[in-house]
Formats: C-alpha cells, structure tokens, sequence
C-alpha cells in the first residue's frame, strides 16, 4: 500500500526544484498521493520567492493536490496541522521538506518499512536520514532518536504527539536526561524547555519528546538515502533566505540490493553509539551544530 506524501514548501525555488525532480525519479513516484503545503509570505519581501514557488509547483506537479495558505502558519504550525489532516484521513504518511534529495528507491524503502511495522505499537516512525557512517550497516537499525529530514509515520504513532509536552518532572531523573540526550552529546532537554517557554517554535523536539516518552523507536535504513541540501543560509532562520554558494549535492544512490530489515525491534548499543558519534562529527563545531540543529531540526 503506497502512502500519500507531503511535501512542504516556502521561498525556496531553487531547492524545491530539485527536490521535486528527485521525488519525481523515485520508483513508483504518483503524483496523485502528492499533497504539497505552501505556506503564506510572512512579508511583502517573501511574496516574490513564495509566488515563485507555487508557480514552480503548478508547472511541476499539475495532477498534485497544492495547498495554498493564504498567511504565514510558520514551518510548525504547517507541518502539525498538515500531518494531523492527512493521518486522520489516510492512516499513514511520508513527509518532506523542500531542502531534501530523495534516492530513487526512497519510496521503495518507505513504503515497505511502513507495512512491515504497521501494527507494532514499538516502532514510531521511519526515518530516510542516516549521518555518513563508513562503512554503512548491514541492514535497516533501530535508534531512539526520532529525525526531522525526511520521515514517515502511522495515525497510531501521531496519536502520542503532545503539542504541549507534559511528565517534564521525568528529566529530573539523570539517567533518563542522559538518554534523551542522545546519551549526553547533544543537550535535547535544553530544546525541549525552550519550546515551552516560547523562544523557539518546534514541531520536531515535541515528536522526539512524545516518541521518546512513548517508549517508541525510529527505523533508520542501513546508509541514508536522503541528502539536505539547505545549509546554504536560505532558510527562513538565515537573513532573509539569501543563499551562499556551496558546492552542489547530489541526491544519494540507491541502497544496494533488497532492502534488508532488522531481524529484532531492539536499539543495538553500540550501533546508537556510532551514529551518534556520527552525529556529533557531522557537527563538529558546536556553536555550528546548535545553530545547525536549532535551524533544520527544530524549525
């Protein structure tokens, strides 16, 4: 069963364009289980580069189902009411953002994660993502840590999500912080309290928090076959999305062979402590890495 996908866009025509032309090359792409979310221009200076989008959009992908907020919601208020909508609806979702590469068996591998774990309440969602690990595992592994870059997830799952988080009085147990931390390389529960206290406005820390309360786990492949290509500034935390020239990125392969799953629903400890350790190199610089995760995964 092929899961509807939702992709969501804001000002960014040069990188929705190439995230379109990667999902359009997956295997078994149908624009008909498209659902694209374009938010409204927070400004008169975003109106040019969100029209640009839509246009971009209408050219692309004139079968899709296009959403077009008339005023700005913002990335979380987009993604929370848009997941809710079509979970209620379809029972189970991929979502994208418009800064992602997808491989040409993206779809493969998410679909087929998604009805392989349909009715196991342990397994939470399914990530695209992995940090580069060399050499990559053997088969699909499962982490705690929830991921923001390209996901799927079940209305059963969602039904957890809290968009005001509660139990916090369970971080005051050291052990349990030390976890959710990612076992200490990366201060979460800071995240998490500065979405309460409004600094911040993320979907993202309040589904790792409701997941990684829930007891639930994320399916990781064995290498990602998703790439992001939106650390050039032009996000809506940078000045005003202007751009700096990278080098470009290309979308990943495809996995190598079948895809291979699991053979327990169980985090492997020393595969969690190598990703992480993947992670904490991915962002070495730690001023870069908080602006870094604050930006893309709490956004």
């Amino acid at each position: 069963m092929s899961a509807p996908i939702a992709l969501f866009v804001y000002n960014r025509p040069f990188h929705t364009a190439q995230t379109i032309a990667a999902l359009k090359a997956c295997h078994g792409f149908d624009p008909a289980l498209l659902h694209v979310f374009s938010d409204g221009p927070k400004s008169i200076i975003d109106q040019p580069a969100v029209q640009q989008v839509r246009t971009l959009c209408n050219e692309q992908l004139p079968t899709a189902n296009l959403i077009y907020a008339e005023t700005n919601k913002g990335l979380a208020k987009s993604i929370i009411s848009g997941t809710e909508n079509l979970l209620a609806r379809f029972g189970r979702l991929i979502v994208l953002e418009d800064d992602l590469l997808v491989a040409p068996d993206f779809l493969d591998y998410m679909n087929q994660s998604l009805d392989r774990y349909q009715d196991d309440c342990r397994v939470m969602q399914i990530s695209g993502y992995l940090p580069a690990l060399s050499p990559s595992f053997e088969s699909a592994v499962f982490l705690h840590q929830t991921s923001s870059w390209s996901w799927a997830t079940w209305s059963r799952a969602w039904r957890h999500f809290e968009a005001v988080p509660t139990a916090l009085d369970k971080l005051n147990d050291a052990g349990f912080r030390r976890r959710f931390n990612r076992n200490g390389n990366y201060d979460y529960a800071k995240a998490l309290h500065l979405q309460i206290a409004g600094k911040t406005d993320s979907w993202a820390i309040r589904w790792y928090w409701s997941v990684f309360k829930a007891g639930g786990l994320t399916l990781y492949p064995s290498r990602t076959i998703v790439a992001n290509i939106g650390f050039d500034g032009s996000g809506t935390h940078s000045a005003r999305g202007v751009a700096k020239p990278r080098a470009a990125i290309a979308a990943p392969p495809s996995l190598p062979g079948a895809i291979v799953f699991p053979e327990s629903v169980c985090v492997d400890p020393l595969v969690e402590s190598r990703v992480n350790r993947a992670y904490c190199e991915q962002f070495r610089n730690p001023l870069a890495m908080a602006k870094s995760l604050i930006s893309k995964m709490f956004s």
